[in-house]
């Protein structure tokens, strides 16, 4: 009796310590970010974001807030795009962020779950800066449902 109402304790202890904790990005340790720009102009930034929303409006938000801060990057002949990438975690067995994503390319996949944000940035014909934010639906399928779709002008370069 005195076990279980130890575990009974300490469960209730861990659900209300781990409810609160805010969301997190973080840059993946087996694909670190290299800053390096491929043959067509393009950088891809990727990263997972440690106790993400369940909510998808709230991951966006919190996303945009992100993407604001990441965006130091200035458009020229060489530059063209800078694309982010950010996973959701997932929870191990045992606690912690079970961090295997898999890839058959350069950049990361999840397989197992799909749930991400994807921000595009780019130089347009026009000189203006694009913003291009896509949310997936968490759902395992090879082209996850996108929830979320917009695109809007973000700076005006001249």
């Amino acid at each position: 009796m005195k076990v279980f109402s130890i575990c009974i304790c300490a469960s209730i202890l861990f659900a209300c310590t781990s409810k609160n904790i805010l969301p997190e990005y973080k840059e993946f340790r087996n694909y670190p970010n290299e800053n390096r720009v491929n043959h067509n102009g393009s950088v891809f930034q990727y990263y997972f974001i440690k106790n993400a929303p369940k909510d998808n409006d709230e991951l966006r938000l919190y996303t945009d807030k992100v993407v604001k801060e990441l965006m130091v990057y200035k458009f020229n002949d060489t530059l063209k795009r800078v694309s982010f990438f950010f996973f959701t975690d997932r929870e191990s067995v045992f606690w912690g962020v079970d961090e295997s994503y898999h890839s058959n390319r350069s950049g990361v996949e999840d397989y197992n779950n799909p749930r991400r944000a994807e921000y595009s940035c780019y130089l347009d014909k026009k000189n203006k800066i694009r913003l291009i934010t896509t949310i997936y639906k968490n759902e395992r399928a090879s082209i996850p449902s996108i929830i979320y779709s917009k695109s809007k002008i973000i700076k005006d370069e001249k």
